[in-house]
């Protein structure tokens, strides 16, 4: 019993690690001090960044400014990755400046107005100074009027078109305020209208300065670049220019959840409108007129015709629009 206990303490001894196993260790050793050393190496970056500011309350910035500032950050390679890169902005806080002379103000930033995180130092600021005008805010409801590009494919024209909400909120120095009676969208491009549809647009501000509210209400005194803007919703229908044509011997495609009944016509002709260039390419396959007979009816019954046609072409009349069908008894 002794002796088996002796054999199994034996078995258990630690065995020394083998020359590949050390290499291993040593590899990975000398890869984490690489690795670290690479990126504890201080390196130089440039960043465009906004600017955000805070105004007195009913004052809005009046002169023309560079709403950026360039910054020079350095630090070790490891912490400049992600900085700057989610839509952080430097946040100039004008209410702690004195505006009371009336005169412009002089604001200068310093590394410690810019937020940056443990590890990375500003270097420099671009403009690192520069004055600002301050104004009475003025806030008021335009008009709104759509702003096209490119032209209606070949043939087609409106025949409605409408711009909701046709009115926004804008709000600005009371100078430039004051006169401005409507602005427009940003550009929609007809040449990809078809049909009938809506478009999601946005209104453009005439000027950085003013800024488009997506309420009428004003109760901020953030001033800030890119302030979210409402969207609009421009609704429209096209239709061809040119006269109608008519298609005939249309057949007829009836859907019925039984084979036993007989149709007083299988075939149709149709008033459709399209433009010359839709009406060179139209065929008559390229038409199809459905009839769906009613599941459980009995007897006659009137059946309503639809069509299906390419797009493009609309249709104004299917001649007749029903056609009697006679379902007989299974």
């Amino acid at each position: 019993m002794a002796k088996d206990v002796g054999s199994s303490k034996k078995s258990f001894k630690k065995r020394p690690l083998g020359k590949w196993t050390l290499r291993l260790i040593a590899f990975f050793v000398a890869s984490t001090l690489w690795f670290y050393v690479v990126n504890s190496e201080p390196i130089e970056v440039h960043k465009r960044v906004e600017l955000h500011f805070i105004t007195p309350e009913n004052k809005t910035i009046s002169n023309i400014i560079d709403w950026q500032v360039e910054l020079t950050l350095k630090g070790a390679r490891a912490f400049m990755y992600n900085v700057f890169e989610s839509g952080e902005r430097v946040e100039v806080n004008l209410t702690t400046y004195d505006y009371s002379s009336g005169g412009p103000i002089s604001v200068r930033l310093t590394p410690g107005d810019i937020p940056v995180p443990f590890g990375v130092e500003v270097v420099d600021i671009s403009p690192s100074q520069f004055q600002v005008e301050l104004e009475r805010e003025l806030t008021k409801s335009v008009r709104v009027s759509p702003q096209f590009i490119g032209s209606l494919p070949d043939g087609l024209r409106f025949v409605r078109r409408e711009l909701t909400p046709n009115e926004v909120s804008v709000t600005g120095p009371q100078s430039m305020i004051r006169g401005l009676e409507q602005i427009r969208t940003e550009p929609i491009d007809l040449s990809g209208l078809r049909n009938s549809g809506n478009v999601a647009v946005r209104p453009a501000s005439p000027d950085r300065r003013i800024f488009i509210r997506p309420t009428t209400e004003h109760g901020s005194d953030e001033l800030q670049l890119g302030v979210e803007t409402p969207t609009l919703s421009f609704s429209f229908e096209v239709r061809p220019e040119h006269a109608n044509i008519t298609l005939t011997n249309i057949p007829v495609h009836f859907l019925a959840s039984t084979k036993s009944f007989r149709a007083d016509s299988r075939h149709v002709s149709i008033d459709v409108m399209a433009s010359e260039s839709e009406q060179r390419r139209l065929r008559q396959s390229d038409v199809r007129v459905i009839g769906e007979v009613p599941v459980g009816a009995e007897g006659r019954v009137d059946v309503p015709l639809r069509a299906e046609l390419p797009e493009g072409v609309f249709l104004l009349k299917i001649h007749p629009e029903k056609i009697q069908v006679t379902i007989e008894s299974d």
